[in-house]
């Protein structure tokens, strides 16, 4: 359960990992039981911790959940403290890697209240570029008043100007 696995980071070490680079976190899987057991505040301190551990290739808990498109966890660990904010190895944040398709604007939206919105990825493109290539218009709209630059050129010199154009939005 969620509680024996807070409760158990009190005594063991929560970033060991398995052969595949994974923390060993077993039911974790299950959107109700993980929301029923966050919702208490069993330890606030170690749900932050566990919420923050990274795989072997810098994925927290949050990145994880954005990536499988699995939204009522990702919405469950905005609420309770995860950071949008960290970057996996390659210096790309949750949103930034699966912003296209697999959120809604709603889950988006909230994950941007704590999100450094001018953050350029791998490829020097920003949140914003990417809401623009994928014709998020509302997220667009969000991120440009709450302080995104519209200025910021990706590796390709492309700003959200260029990106709005060729992209029909």
């Amino acid at each position: 359960t969620i509680i024996s696995i807070l409760e158990a980071t009190r005594t063991t070490t929560i970033d060991d990992m398995d052969h595949n680079g994974m923390t060993d976190l077993p039911g974790c899987s299950c959107p109700t039981f993980v929301h029923d057991r966050l919702g208490q505040d069993v330890n606030r301190q170690a749900i932050s911790e566990i919420i923050h551990v990274r795989n072997r290739y810098g994925q927290t808990a949050l990145f994880l959940a954005v990536a499988l498109a699995r939204v009522d966890i990702a919405q469950i660990l905005l609420e309770n403290g995860a950071d949008p904010n960290i970057t996996n190895f390659d210096g790309n944040t949750p949103l930034y890697t699966q912003l296209p398709t697999k959120l809604s604007d709603e889950v988006i939206l909230l994950a941007i209240e704590n999100l450094d919105v001018n953050h350029a990825g791998n490829h020097g493109a920003t949140l914003l570029h990417r809401a623009i290539e994928w014709r998020r218009e509302a997220v667009v709209e969000y991120l440009l008043k709450n302080g995104a630059n519209p200025l910021i050129a990706d590796l390709n010199g492309n700003t959200a100007l260029h990106l709005a154009i060729y992209h029909n939005l």
